[in-house]
C-alpha cells in the first residue's frame, strides 16, 4: 500500500481523509438501506454498494491494473482487489466494500505517520521537512528492510497461491463456492504485506525525525541502520573536538625578539585565511609590506616556506623544521605549537590555543555508554600535543602528524584492524572529504551537500554533543523495527491458523493488519521523540 512513496503533502492527506470519511458514510448508508429493504433487486443492491466500493477503492484498483501491466502479481493492491472482487462475485457486497475501506484507512494511517515523522523542530522552533537531498527508503533501505523484503518475496506468493487453491480446489469437489471463496480470501488478505513492511519503515522514519529534531540530519534509512552498528568513532581535532577559534597565548623567542618572531610568523601566513593564520595576524602589531613577502609555498601537514624581507622563513610544525635541518626543541602542550626559523636558524615557537568544545568530554563518555568501544583522535599536530589532548578528552588512541590525505589511510587501517563494529569518522566535509569517503559511516559538520558526496549524516549545528543523540536514535529505531516486525508477523500467523480451521472471517485479516499497524505506528512515534535529559 504505497510502501515506497515519499510523504505526501498536507493537502493530499486531507483529501484522502475526506474521501475515506465520505466512503465510510456511504457504506454505512448502503448497509442500513439494503438491510432494511431485503426485497430490493440484487442488481440495485450491487449498484448501491458499488458507489462506496469505487470511491474507497479507486486508488487500489488503479494500483492493481498498474501491477498487472508491470507483472507485479504479488502487489498488495492486486491482492486486495482480487479479494474484494471475489466477495462481490459471491454476493457479499458489504464485505467487499469493508475490505476496501479498511485498507484505505490503513493507507491514510501510513500517509499520516510518514508526514508526521518527516517534520522536525529546529532553529528556534521553526518547522521544516527533511531535506530533498536525502535518499528515500526505496533508494537506500536499511538492513532490516532488506531482510523483510526478501522474506516478503517468498511469503506473499506462497500464501496468495495457497489462498487461490483453498478457494478453487474444494469448491470443485463439493460445489460450495461461497464458503471456500471466503476462506481463500482470508489467505489472500493475510498475504498482504503492508503491515510487515510499513511497520519497519515507520520506525526508521521516526528515528530520522528524532535525529533531525536533535540537530543531526541522517540521509537515509540505510545510514541510520549503519549508525546503530558503530563500534569506533574517529574524530578530527580542529573544529570538531576543539572550537577552531585560535588565540596566541605564548611567544618563546630564541635569539630574536618576541615582536620579530610574531612578525615573521604572521608575514608567512599573511596570504592565508585559515584559523591559525588569523590568530597570528591578529597578534602581530605591524606586518611588513606585501611586496616584501614573496613565494609563499604551503606544505600540507607541515607548514609554509616563504621569503620575508629577503629572508627564507619556515613556519610550521617540528616535522617541517627537521625536514630542513633546523633543530627545534620538542614542546609538550595541549595547544598547537608553531615553530619559526629564518635563514636556517631556529627563531623560537609560538603557542596557539584552541579550546576543547563545551560538552566534548561528556559526549565521548555518552558514546561509550551506548556501546562505542573505541574513540580515536586524528590530528595534524605533533604526537605529544595530540596525546595530551586525547588524554584530556578520554580518547582510546591518538594518530598525530597527519596530512589530510593520511587521515583516509588511518581510517582504512582502523577498519582493517578493529572488529568491534563499523568505523565512523566525524570531520569537515571539504577538507576531510577523503577521510569521510574512507569511513563506513561518514558524519560531516555543516550543511547537507557540502563536500564531494552525500555523507551518512550531518551535524547541522557543528555540535559534537549531538553524536550520542544520533546513535541513540539509530539504536532505538533498529530495535523498534525488529520488534514491530515480530508483532506484525505474529498477528499474520494467528490469522493464518484461524483461517485453516475456518474460524476467521474476511474482516479479520484486514482489521488485524490495521490494528497491528496502528500499534506499530505508535511505537514508531515513540522512536521519533527526542530523549529527555542526558543519555
Amino acid at each position: 500500500m504505497q510502501n515506497n512513496k515519499r510523504p505526501s503533502g498536507l493537502g493530499m492527506l486531507r483529501r484522502e481523509l475526506l474521501i475515506t470519511v465520505l466512503g465510510a458514510a456511504l457504506f454505512a448508508a448502503a448497509w442500513i438501506v439494503c438491510g432494511a429493504h431485503s426485497e430490493l433487486n440484487s442488481y440495485l443492491v450491487l449498484a448501491v454498494f458499488l458507489v462506496p466500493y469505487v470511491l474507497t477503492g479507486f486508488n487500489t484498483i488503479l494500483g492493481a491494473f498498474d501491477a498487472v501491466l508491470k507483472a507485479r502479481l504479488t502487489s498488495d493492491e492486486l491482492l486486495i482487489t482480487l479479494a474484494s472482487a471475489a466477495m462481490l462475485a459471491i454476493g457479499s457486497y458489504h464485505e467487499a466494500v469493508g475490505i476496501m475501506l479498511i485498507y484505505r484507512l490503513i493507507s491514510v494511517l501510513i500517509m499520516f505517520a510518514r508526514r508526521s515523522y518527516s517534520v522536525g523542530s529546529l532553529d528556534g522552533g521553526k518547522r521544516r521537512r527533511l531535506p530533498d537531498t536525502m535518499r528515500s527508503p526505496a533508494d537506500a533501505p536499511a538492513k532490516t528492510e532488506t531482510k523483510v523484503s526478501g522474506f516478503v518475496k517468498i511469503f506473499t506468493p506462497m500464501l496468495a497461491v495457497s489462498g487461490v487453491l483453498f478457494a478453487v480446489v474444494p469448491s470443485i469437489s463439493d460445489g460450495n463456492w461461497v464458503q471456500w471463496t471466503q476462506r481463500g480470501v482470508v489467505f489472500l488478505l493475510a498475504s498482504c504485506t503492508c503491515s510487515l513492511v510499513s511497520s519497519v519503515e515507520l520506525c526508521y522514519s521516526g528515528g530520522i525525525s528524532c535525529a533531525l529534531n536533535s540537530g543531526v540530519a541522517v540521509t537515509s534509512h540505510l545510514g541510520l541502520s549503519q549508525i546503530s552498528d558503530i563500534g569506533t568513532v574517529a574524530l578530527d581535532k580542529t573544529g570538531t573536538v576543539t572550537e577552531g577559534s585560535f588565540t596566541v597565548t605564548q611567544v618563546e623567542p630564541v635569539g630574536i625578539s618576541a615582536e620579530d618572531l610574531l612578525t615573521l610568523a604572521a608575514a608567512a601566513e599573511s596570504s592565508f585565511n585559515h584559523p591559525i593564520a588569523q590568530a597570528l595576524k591578529a597578534a602581530c602589531t605591524k606586518l611588513p609590506p606585501a611586496s616584501l613577502i614573496k613565494r609563499p609555498n604551503k606544505i600540507p601537514g607541515r607548514g609554509i616556506e616563504v621569503t620575508v624581507c629577503g629572508r627564507k622563513v619556515l613556519v610550521g610544525n617540528i616535522a617541517l623544521m627537521n625536514a630542513h635541518g633546523v633543530k627545534a626543541p620538542p614542546v609538550k602542550s595541549e595547544a598547537t605549537i608553531i615553530h619559526v626559523a629564518a635563514d636556517g636558524r631556529y627563531g623560537g615557537y609560538i603557542v596557539i590555543d584552541d579550546r576543547i568544545r563545551s560538552g566534548a568530554k561528556e559526549s565521548i563518555r555518552s558514546l561509550r555508554s551506548l556501546g562505542v568501544e573505541n574513540i580515536v583522535l586524528l590530528t595534524g599536530d605533533s604526537q605529544d600535543t595530540g596525546s595530551t589532548l586525547g588524554y584530556a578528552l578520554g580518547a582510546n588512541d591518538v594518530i598525530a602528524e597527519l596530512v589530510p590525505e593520511q587521515k583516509a589511510i588511518a581510517i582504512k587501517e582502523l577498519t582493517r584492524s578493529l572488529d568491534t563494529g563499523l568505523v565512523a569518522f566525524v570531520g569537515d566535509p571539504v577538507s576531510d572529504s577523503s577521510a569521510l569517503n574512507a569511513a563506513d559511516v561518514s558524519v560531516a559538520e555543516g550543511r547537507i551537500g557540502d563536500g564531494n558526496r552525500l555523507c551518512t549524516a550531518y551535524l547541522l549545528d557543528d555540535d559534537i554533543s549531538k553524536l550520542p543523540l544520533m546513535l541513540y536514535a539509530a539504536k532505538r529505531s533498529v530495535s523498534d523495527a525488529k520488534r514491530n516486525f515480530c508483532l506484525a508477523l505474529t498477528v499474520k500467523g494467528i490469522i493464518i491458523i484461524l483461517g485453516l480451521f475456518g474460524l476467521a472471517s474476511v474482516w479479520l485479516p484486514a482489521a488485524a493488519d490495521g490494528a497491528a499497524l496502528t500499534l506499530c505506528a505508535l511505537t514508531a512515534l515513540n522512536s521519533s521523540k527526542t530523549p529527555r535529559g542526558k543519555i
